[in-house]
């Protein structure tokens, strides 16, 4: 059984790639590639990043 802790790194590891992406589009210039479905994943990503690293923190007493 995988270590919790594994999945919860691997999750923000992904999350966070994705959020790397939406910056680059973002700071690229061009508004017209970073629709409303990139700007909504932005705080959607943000907001789950934000929950985990917390849960970790306040679990580790961070």
């Amino acid at each position: 059984m995988p270590n919790s802790s594994d999945s919860k790194a691997d999750l923000i590891s992904k999350k966070s790639k994705q959020l790397e992406v939406i910056s680059i589009i973002s700071q690229s210039g061009n508004i017209d590639e970073l629709s409303s479905l990139h700007i909504e994943s932005l705080f959607q990503l943000t907001y789950e990043l934000s929950n985990e690293i917390t849960e970790i923190a306040s679990s580790n007493n961070i």
